[in-house]
């Protein structure tokens, strides 16, 4: 029954008003273009791992969107439909997140009502749905990530059955795709190794049994992980044999493995096997990424982001009249879900660390185990870009954020049950309010400029 009814939310909330606009927004300048060049087979070049770009390309030669050619150069340019239709992907990531959130709440041995809080919020979060309905990485790696916990946590509740490792298998394939989107993925290879190094340390019965058990569980989930990130390049280099715009970033040796490049025909210069052009690439996308010192003007930095200072401007429809209302969509989180998370995260982490020191004492807290978990969870993906000097954007923020949406529902568990009814109710419709206030934002619905304004609550929004 509440899964049932965290799937009917999810689907109004993400397919409304769906394929709208048809025409590029934001980062589908890049991603579009990627499509393209791998329906036509010519080399190119992008910081991220390849995942997201290989699953859009092949479910739009599913849709046979191959067949069709769109102008990718600028925000803005219309798109045809049958491409657009690609977007189905990220929106189905984004409704099935809300239920691996549901699951993975029960898995912590949430209330059936703080749960089905968790996922419901998740589902009303305007920025992740922005961020699902369009040609964009992001909500693809949230539920590679999440789902990945889930089967880990679902392989420990199955121990000792012989079964379970199948649970183990789903999810480190489940984290090899989360890292093979972005390498911000990483966080979640390294949350379920501190789980499972949470589990193992508490039932140690030796150091050497402990460190025998962790060294074999962290040696076969890499091992996985890694086959499958090695398997997604192998795809992606044959699909594209031919020269093409990535050739400046690749050396000669790289190159002659490409049909008509310069060195394609050069006796000189020796072509590189797999393992070297794997190499040499992941290379090029560390140093690439590095060096992105560019500006952008709704760039922000990573301390302000449980703020939400500042949003980012994805999209404008022009109807070619100053007295015509515009449409306008940015990358603008609930503010209520928002700072009522980043509230509820910084309690936990305060609980967190009064139960070390209760833990340091001889006492121990029936919850720890989540605490732990959210502290971790949120901590990871939000303290390593503090050492990252390229630009960032909100959205660099959105897997603390589904941590902290976590903490929102952990925390109505603290009170009895009429008492979490009453708040969960409240914290829902207040929720439901906001989302319908902001929801112009998030689905480009036109606004006159006194509308807008009413939207722009800070004056960093703009």
């Amino acid at each position: 029954m509440f899964p049932l009814l965290v799937f009917i939310i999810a689907s109004i909330t993400h397919l409304f008003s769906y394929g709208n606009p048809p025409s590029v927004v934001f980062d589908e300048v890049f991603y579009g273009n990627f499509i393209q060049h791998y329906w036509q087979g010519t080399y190119f070049f992008d910081q991220h791992p390849p995942f997201v770009k290989l699953l859009f390309t092949f479910v739009g030669w599913i849709f046979g969107a191959n067949h069709y050619q769109a102008d990718w150069t600028s925000i803005g340019n219309v798109v045809p439909a049958a491409i657009i239709d690609i977007r189905i992907v990220p929106m189905i990531a984004g409704i099935l997140l809300s239920l691996v959130i549901y699951a993975l709440c029960r898995r912590l041995e949430f209330s059936k009502t703080a749960s089905i809080t968790a996922a419901i919020l998740v589902s009303l979060e305007n920025s992740l749905i922005v961020q699902s309905r369009f040609l964009l990485p992001d909500v693809i790696l949230l539920l590679a990530g999440f789902s990945a916990i889930l089967c880990y946590l679902e392989y420990i509740r199955r121990f000792p059955e012989k079964n379970r490792r199948w649970f183990l298998l789903a999810s480190s394939v489940l984290a090899a795709l989360a890292l093979s989107t972005k390498w911000t993925g990483l966080t979640f290879l390294f949350m379920i190794v501190c789980l499972e190094f949470y589990r193992l340390f508490k039932n140690r019965t030796s150091f050497g049994n402990f460190a025998k058990k962790l060294s074999s569980f962290v040696a076969i989930y890499a091992g996985i992980s890694l086959v499958i990130y090695l398997t997604l390049f192998a795809v992606h280099f044959a699909l594209l044999p031919k020269s093409g715009p990535g050739d400046a970033f690749m050396t000669p040796s790289f190159l002659k493995t490409l049909s008509n490049s310069q060195y394609s025909a050069d006796p000189i210069v020796a072509p590189e096997g797999f393992f070297g052009k794997f190499l040499e690439l992941n290379r090029e996308m560390y140093v690439t990424n590095k060096g992105m010192t560019a500006t952008h003007p709704y760039s922000s930095k990573w301390y302000t982001w449980p703020f939400m200072i500042r949003p980012v401007f994805y999209w404008q429809g022009n109807t070619g009249s100053s007295t015509q209302p515009q449409s306008y969509i940015y990358l603008l989180g609930n503010p209520f879900i928002y700072w009522l998370g980043s509230l509820s995260i910084l309690t936990v982490i305060i609980l967190g660390i009064i139960g070390f020191i209760n833990i340091r004492s001889g006492k121990e807290n029936s919850k720890e185990k989540i605490i732990f978990f959210l502290s971790i969870g949120y901590l990871a993906n939000l303290l390593p870009f503090a050492l990252i000097g390229r630009v960032m954007f909100l959205y660099h923020y959105e897997t603390a954020l589904v941590f902290s949406i976590i903490a929102i529902s952990f925390l109505t568990d603290y009170f009895d049950e009429r008492k979490r009814n009453i708040i969960t109710g409240i914290i829902l419709l207040v929720a439901l309010i906001a989302f319908i206030y902001w929801s112009p934002l998030t689905y480009g619905t036109p606004l006159s400029d006194q509308q807008l304004a009413s939207l722009m609550w800070l004056r960093t929004w703009r």
